[in-house]
């Protein structure tokens, strides 16, 4: 007779199975793989150029971009890409004695993706937002806090950069770069 564990474990092998059958017919490709007759998306994310930052803030994502950006080979400059940055400071933890012991420090990002080869390039192919939050801890020394402030800053500035990174190359992904 059928027992409970069999059924169980019958079940589990048509389960993964079909899990497996999903996601092949799910169109499902790795987002730095070769697409047909397309390049892949590394040597088009290759072929931006980041324009000059005008803060330190800026100057700290557009740094990191660039180090996500490039590769092994060189590649002529295709798109352009233009961002913003602001930054913020919230008060999270405020005792009684007025005293902010956690602060939220938040980058909001606008960033436009222009095409050069076009004769529209002043049209973006692609823009969009994003926002990064970081939290700090704020002691008693203003010496700590500050240096707390700028790691922060310095952290959320290379996080907002890995996203910037990882929503272009989704774009390529989804926009077959050619």
């Amino acid at each position: 007779m059928w027992s409970s564990r069999k059924i169980n474990k019958l079940l589990i092998g048509f389960l993964v199975i079909g899990g497996f059958s999903f996601l092949s017919a799910c169109g499902f490709r790795p987002l730095y793989g070769n697409a047909a007759n397309s390049k892949p998306v590394k040597s088009a994310l290759a072929s931006i150029t980041v324009a000059e930052p005008k803060t330190r803030l800026q100057q700290v994502i557009r740094n990191h971009l660039v180090y996500l950006l490039s590769s092994d080979e060189a590649a002529p400059a295709r798109y352009k890409l233009k961002f913003s940055a602001t930054e913020q400071e919230t008060n999270v933890l405020v005792q009684r004695s007025t005293q902010v012991d956690r602060q939220i420090y938040q980058i909001d990002i606008k960033f436009e993706l222009f095409d050069l080869s076009r004769p529209d390039s002043k049209v973006p192919l692609y823009k969009g937002t994003d926002v990064v939050k970081l939290s700090y801890t704020r002691t008693a020394s203003e010496f700590n806090n500050i240096r707390a402030k700028k790691s922060a800053s310095e952290k959320a500035g290379k996080r907002a950069a890995e996203n910037l990174h990882i929503r272009l190359a989704a774009w390529f992904a989804r926009n077959r770069a050619s």
